[in-house]
């Protein structure tokens, strides 16, 4: 078994940042991301919860529009692919490839989105018309998260993983960085996604790509299709908590190719308060 450790602290700096979407290629960029540790408080990483498809011929679209906003902040942006809805189901011998989960259909009938591609950005707006969003206003609700600065709680991630068992466990410590005044109902979910994974998708022309490369497709999670309660957390500066969990990879599934993400979300609200991810070690 080999033990990977990842604290994942990291700063941003705004430098004349308006309230006005601000082109990809003028952003201020954080060149350590969440991959710390680096001095000062953890800084908010937004969590984007993405319905896609093999069958929708938009949603690489929505997949590059992710990569664009993944790449204008480093580190800062954790990315769930939720294969769901008549998009996913198998079309053999065309698509063949079947990505979908309970977990990722449980979350999909939650967000009961318009349709795919769509997603949720740290599930705000809940209960609303709009807490399902179209792809292209992804890069504009993600914007305007990350400046908000320092998270209200830091994420400290522990994963190790046994390759002969093929057995992933971590541990997760949730550190409040403020007195958390609005008394959340915390809860915490692990999922393991996958990347690099060569499947059949359908373009936005309507042609097959035989050879698509898809990433972060939803595999499994690790604590229930909703997390579970963070007991013993206060509301306090400086509380802590920690919880484990641990799963089996399916056969197929390639470990190196494996992301674990984490987030904690206040169940009065539903919002993602923060996320942390970590590549699976080898």
């Amino acid at each position: 078994m080999k033990r990977h450790i990842f604290f994942a602290l990291s700063t941003l700096i705004l430098l004349s940042i308006s309230c006005d979407k601000v082109p990809v290629d003028e952003r201020v960029k954080d060149p350590t991301g969440n991959n710390g540790p680096v001095d000062g408080p953890q800084q908010r990483a937004v969590l984007i919860e993405e319905f896609t498809g093999i069958t929708c011929n938009n949603c690489p679209k929505a997949a590059d529009e992710i990569k664009k906003i993944e790449g204008a902040f480093p580190g800062r942006v954790h990315t769930i692919g939720i294969h769901a809805s008549n998009f996913a189901i198998p079309q053999p011998p065309d698509y063949p490839a079947d990505f979908r989960t309970g977990v990722g259909t449980d979350i999909y009938n939650f967000a009961n989105p318009f349709g795919v591609p769509s997603g949720l950005i740290d599930r705000t707006d809940y209960n609303t018309a709009t807490f399902s969003k179209p792809y292209g206003s992804f890069d504009g609700e993600v914007q305007q998260l990350i400046e908000t600065g320092a998270a209200d709680i830091a994420i400290a991630l522990e994963v190790s993983y046994d390759a002969s068992a093929k057995r992933a466990s971590i541990s997760a410590t949730f550190s409040n960085q403020k007195t958390l005044d609005y008394a959340p109902e915390l809860y915490w979910m692990a999922v393991l996604t996958e990347n690099k994974i060569i499947a059949a998708q359908k373009l936005p022309d309507n042609s097959k790509d035989p050879d698509y490369e898809h990433n972060h497709v939803l595999r499994a999670s690790f604590n229930g299709n909703f997390g579970l309660p963070l007991t013993n957390h206060g509301f306090g500066p400086d509380n802590s908590s920690t919880a484990d969990a641990s799963l089996t990879l399916d056969n197929d599934w390639v470990a190196a190719n494996c992301e674990v993400i984490v987030f904690v979300y206040d169940a009065n609200t539903q919002e993602v308060i923060q996320s942390a991810a970590i590549d699976l070690p080898e």
